[in-house]
């Protein structure tokens, strides 16, 4: 008799243990679907900083020169470089004010004409 009692709790603790296991199955599919949710969230959130990255990479040496302690003496070479690399941003983007500030008043004109022009009686 003590057998058959023996038995029974065994199958007993045997199906709770097949319950738990079921249960910390589910808790880990529920875990898998969290880390998918914030892994599709930080995707979004280093997209946007992807997206910022030009504006940063310009943002940097800038704030770097602003934040670096100055020498109160400057050398002529170092001021010739900045001539210099003045002159090169100079020639890349010139053309683009121009052709902007051109698109502008090419606008403004054209406002201006309408403006003057008297509307056509029918």
């Amino acid at each position: 008799m003590a057998r058959i009692l023996k038995i029974k709790e065994l199958e007993e603790r045997r199906r709770a243990l097949a319950e738990e296991s079921e249960v910390y199955r589910q808790m880990l599919k529920l875990e898998v679907q969290n880390m998918r949710l914030y892994s599709v969230g930080m995707r979004r959130k280093f997209t946007s900083v992807r997206s910022a990255q030009p504006l940063i990479m310009l943002a940097l040496p800038l704030l770097g020169s602003l934040f670096r302690r100055r020498k109160p003496k400057r050398s002529k070479m170092r001021l010739v470089g900045m001539a210099f690399m003045g002159w090169q941003l100079v020639q890349k983007l010139g053309p683009l004010a121009f052709k902007f500030f051109a698109m502008r008043n090419q606008a403004n004109r054209t406002a201006r004409a309408e403006a003057r022009v008297p509307a056509a009686v029918i």
